[in-house]
C-alpha cells in the first residue's frame, strides 16, 4: 500500500518493518550531513555543486528539547501540540511536531522514532506526515 504523504520532498515512507527516513543532503568536502535538503551550499564549509549528494537520514535520533504549544496563529493547527528537537543518529538536529500527548511528555534525552501519523489537507482527505515518537523498547535505535 502506498502512503499519501504532506512532505515527499522532506521524508519517505520505508517498507514494513523500517520507519520513515528523511531526506537530506551530505557534503562529500567536510563529511557535514544535514537537513532540509537545498542547492545552496554545505552548512559548515560552503561547499556547492557535485560536492552535496541527497543523503538517506535514518528515522531515529535522541531527544534534545520539547515545548507544548497552547496557542497557535494558524487556525488548521489546533492546540495544544508539541514541538520538539530530536538530533538524528546520523548527526543533523531537526524541529518536529512531536506525536505525544502535551500530558505525557517524553522526557529530554529519550530515544526517538519517526511515525507517520494521518492528517487532514486541503488536497487530499487524509494524507501522511512525519511526526517523531518515543522509541519503544523493542524498537532498535539503528
Amino acid at each position: 500500500m502506498t502512503l499519501s504523504l504532506l512532505k515527499p520532498t522532506l521524508y519517505q515512507a520505508e517498507p514494513a518493518p523500517s520507519r520513515p527516513s528523511l531526506r537530506g543532503m551530505h557534503c562529500g568536502a567536510c563529511g557535514h550531513a544535514f537537513f532540509p535538503p537545498q542547492d545552496l551550499g554545505c552548512e559548515r564549509c560552503g561547499a556547492v555543486g557535485s560536492a552535496l549528494q541527497p543523503r538517506e537520514l535514518a528515522g531515529s535520533g535522541t531527544l534534545m528539547a520539547r515545548v507544548t504549544v497552547h496557542v497557535h496563529a494558524k487556525p488548521e493547527r489546533p492546540a495544544p501540540f508539541v514541538i520538539g528537537t530530536v538530533r538524528l543518529d546520523d548527526g543533523p538536529m531537526v524541529r518536529t511536531l512531536l506525536d505525544a500527548s502535551p500530558d505525557t511528555l517524553p522526557p529530554i534525552g529519550s530515544p526517538m522514532v519517526a511515525v507517520l501519523s494521518p492528517v487532514a489537507s486541503a488536497e487530499s482527505p487524509v494524507v501522511h506526515d512525519l511526526r517523531f515518537s518515543l522509541a519503544q523498547p523493542n524498537q532498535s535505535q539503528e
